[in-house]
């Protein structure tokens, strides 16, 4: 099996990469299958895709070109072992897995769709994290309940608590009866002004016939002139009493004028 083995720079040692998969890609930036951090490497410098058995390095627009025994390439298919340069990292490619001795990490290089899986795993484990950060906060905030400060429920406690319960009972059986007995004298007294309501208009009615009744016995011309309304003024003026008749005494001449005595 091919392997690729990267020798890094200012003496960090080797790490070797046995490649697998269709398609590897070689760069700076972390979603690339190889990821070589370092500054002549571009965020996605190179690739190495499977073709008829063997491996086709394919720059991909680097910046500082990508080297096969010295010399730049754009396209070349790799049939034999070679030094390959990416940047100024100096690898070397061999057709058959020969980690040395003196290798620092041999591992087997995953497939894209491996490193989706393993990238969205990771971004669900970040998100856990930060959810447990979350309740670590909370928590942290809380106030917390030790042994120091749990209050135990001792027999005595619980006679009490029943013996508050059932005051607190018959307290508000009393207070319903206290309430059932006001809305009664409530009824009552309702019904008491309605009664006073219902005499007071019976006695205003008395009282108003007999003021009229006291009127028409005071003032009955009055109450005769409202009861015939057509009668005219001379009608309902009272008579005048008659004049006394006239009487005409003849006397003769025999009679005696009579005295005053008589005449009275």
């Amino acid at each position: 099996m091919p392997s690729l083995r990267i020798i890094l720079s200012d003496n960090k040692g080797e790490i070797t990469h046995v490649l697998a998969g269709q398609r590897i890609t070689i760069g700076r930036r972390p979603d690339n299958t190889i990821q070589i951090i370092h500054g002549s490497i571009s965020g996605y410098h190179a690739e190495l895709i499977s073709a008829a058995g063997h491996y086709r390095l394919h720059d991909l627009g680097s910046t500082n070109l990508t080297c096969v025994d010295g010399q730049p390439v754009i396209d070349y298919h790799l049939h034999a072992n070679c030094m390959i340069s990416f940047g100024s990292i100096q690898c070397d490619y061999r057709l058959e897995n020969g980690t040395g001795g003196d290798a620092k990490v041999a591992e087997l290089v995953p497939t894209r769709a491996e490193l989706e899986f393993l990238r969205r795993e990771n971004l669900d484990l970040l998100s856990q994290i930060s959810s447990l950060k979350k309740q670590v906060d909370i928590l942290s905030n809380a106030r917390l309940t030790t042994k120091g400060t749990t209050v135990l429920a001792t027999p005595e406690a619980g006679r009490r608590a029943i013996v508050e319960r059932d005051e607190l009972r018959r307290e508000n059986e009393s207070l319903q009866q206290e309430t059932e007995n006001l809305r009664a004298d409530l009824m009552s007294m309702i019904r008491d002004r309605d009664a006073l309501l219902q005499a007071w208009e019976t006695m205003r009615v008395e009282l108003d016939a007999l003021k009229s009744a006291q009127a028409a016995s005071l003032f009955p011309e009055a109450s005769a002139g409202s009861q015939a309304p057509g009668l005219s003024a001379a009608a309902a003026a009272p008579a005048k009493p008659p004049k006394p008749p006239k009487l005409l005494l003849t006397l003769s001449p025999e009679d005696s004028i009579p005295t005053g005595e008589a005449l009275s």
